[in-house]
């Protein structure tokens, strides 16, 4: 006898490798707005949904059932019996691989992967009856609150996370649970500062801020802060005529698989 190190042979016999995706989803969502005065309203609304996405991996061989397959003394009957193994000819051209080989070597596998939102978010906005003396439309305003909650699970099938096992499809696919909550201040203005003017039809100024305070559902409940806002201008000298100019400072807080996919 004599060791290979390594076969590679396309599985025509097996047929395309395909994926399948079948998505299930609902959310919910209520809320209720209304006006304070006839000049500020008020829109308050929460809202939750699931998302459920099944994954199937078809057209994959298995390596063990190859292996298996593989370790025989003739074309009938192998070594190991198990599962009903069937010699395998991985020598012969396309079509040596019988359907018989086939079905015992080929494998589906499966990965479930769910997420779940839930949020609730308040909002008041409208204008406070203040002009600057150089224009005339009020300063405009909205603050508000919010909370979100993010949840995520991946179930994969016991071949997804046996790494090779799929011939073709890589390393394993490893289960992972994680999520975090958000919870969030922010507020807006818009100021009028000079209207109807020689070479101003109109010029305002912009301005925000949000305070994002995040949770992660991980051990010692870790968390962290970030602090966002935005200027900016906007000048018209005339009608059809508009430059607008800002600065913003953002963040990008890591997601879900950034903070739990495990390596």
């Amino acid at each position: 006898s004599f060791t290979i190190p390594a076969v590679y042979r396309r599985t025509v016999e097996v047929g395309p490798r395909v994926s399948r995706f079948v998505t299930t989803m609902f959310d919910y969502k209520a809320g209720v707005r209304g006006k304070i005065t006839d000049g500020i309203n008020f829109d308050v609304h929460a809202a939750y949904g699931q998302s459920n996405n099944n994954q199937t991996l078809s057209g994959y061989t298995l390596r063990s059932r190859v292996s298996q397959a593989l370790l025989a003394d003739n074309a009938t009957t192998c070594r190991n019996t198990a599962q009903g193994c069937v010699p395998l000819n991985l020598f012969g051209g396309p079509g040596s691989i019988t359907p018989a080989m086939v079905n015992f070597i080929q494998g589906t596998s499966t990965v479930a992967v769910d997420t779940g939102l839930g949020q609730v978010r308040g909002v008041i906005s409208g204008d406070t009856g203040l002009t600057i003396p150089s224009a005339s439309n009020p300063i405009t305003f909205a603050v508000g609150g919010e909370y979100r909650n993010y949840t995520y699970r991946r179930t994969p099938d016991n071949l997804s996370q046996v790494p090779g096992e799929l011939g073709g499809g890589g390393g394993a696919v490893l289960p992972f649970t994680g999520g975090y909550d958000v919870i969030e201040g922010f507020a807006e203005t818009n100021i009028p500062l000079v209207e109807d003017k020689e070479f101003f039809k109109s010029l305002s100024l912009e301005l925000g801020i949000r305070q994002s305070r995040y949770s992660v559902n991980a051990p010692n409940n870790p968390s962290f802060s970030a602090t966002t806002w935005k200027a900016g201008l906007s000048w018209s000298p005339a009608d059809g005529v508009k430059f607008r100019g800002g600065y913003n400072r953002a963040v990008r807080a890591p997601n879900i698989n950034e903070l739990f996919a495990p390596v």
